[in-house]
Order: C-alpha cells, then sequence, then structure tokens
C-alpha cells in the first residue's frame, strides 16, 4: 500500500501511525504476560481462592485485549479493506484475514469466560482451546506487525491472482 506523511509521521498500509502500531502491539506484551500468569494460576490451582484469581486475572487480560482491538485493529481493518485500490490476494491481506480468523473465536470465548457464560461441562477443553488459539493469534500478530513495517522478506500473491 501507499505510504504517505500524515504531520510529520509515517502512515502504513491503514493509515495507522507506527507509533500507534507499537503501542498496540506492547499492550498486547503485556497482555500476553497476563495471560501467562494467568493460565499459571489455572494450572497450579487446588482450592476456590486460585480459581478466582486465575478468572480475575485473565479477565483482565481479556479487558486489555479488546481495548487493542476496537481502538487499534478493527479501525485498522475497516480501513485497509475499505481502500479502493486494496489488494486483496496478497500475502498482507492473507496474514490479515488469518489474523482475524483465529484471533475471532479465541477472544469471544475469552469473554464470554470472563462473563461466566460457558458451558459448565467440559470447561477445561474450552480453555484449553481458547489458550492455544490465543497464542496462535499472538503469533499471527507478531508475523503481521512485522510484514507490515516491511521487516520480512515479501511473500508472493496467491497463484492464479
Amino acid at each position: 500500500m501507499t505510504q504517505f506523511t500524515l504531520f510529520g509521521i509515517i502512515a502504513l498500509h491503514a493509515g495507522t501511525p507506527p507509533v500507534v502500531s507499537q503501542t498496540a502491539l506492547s499492550v498486547m506484551f503485556v497482555s500476553l504476560g497476563i495471560f501467562l500468569v494467568g493460565v499459571g494460576f489455572g494450572y497450579l490451582a487446588k482450592n476456590r481462592e486460585s480459581l478466582l484469581q486465575h478468572r480475575w486475572i485473565l479477565s483482565s487480560a481479556v479487558a486489555l485485549t479488546l481495548c487493542a482491538i476496537f481502538s487499534v485493529m478493527l479501525p485498522s481493518l475497516v480501513l485497509y479493506y475499505g481502500d479502493t485500490d486494496v489488494e486483496f490476494f496478497s500475502s498482507l491481506s492473507g496474514v490479515t484475514m488469518l489474523h482475524a480468523v483465529v484471533a475471532a473465536p479465541a477472544i469471544i470465548i475469552a469473554a464470554y469466560y470472563a462473563f461466566g457464560i460457558l458451558p459448565k461441562k467440559d470447561l477445561k477443553k474450552w480453555m484449553r482451546w481458547t489458550a492455544a488459539l490465543w497464542i496462535a493469534s499472538f503469533a499471527i500478530g507478531i508475523f503481521l506487525f512485522l510484514q507490515m513495517f516491511g521487516l520480512l522478506p515479501s511473500l508472493p500473491s496467491m497463484p492464479g491472482m
């Protein structure tokens, strides 16, 4: 996508300044740290108090992640795909869509858990799937961030396009 200067700040593919993208990534690293601490509490939880700490810690990670999603990621996604000259079959677009597809179930299930909406049956299975999706979406998000900044070699476009 085209880069342009906006008040002396280089803007990226969706018009999002790098400082905003870097701040969102920093928030996500903090969220990951909180998430890992919460998972540790869940793994070591032997009593009701530890499980309550596990839930509060993970709920704060969900809240922090939702702030980053609604303040930076969703607006960037809408601006990117709302652009008239977007390259739908580029590697950046593919990684963006993969990130959205993997992250959406993770954050939805995590928000359900934070509000206590998940079924009581097979709760550990749901939590394990959420943890796996959360970690995968975080890794894909880092890859996407590096790709946006041009720090990774360009991947070829999808075949046939």
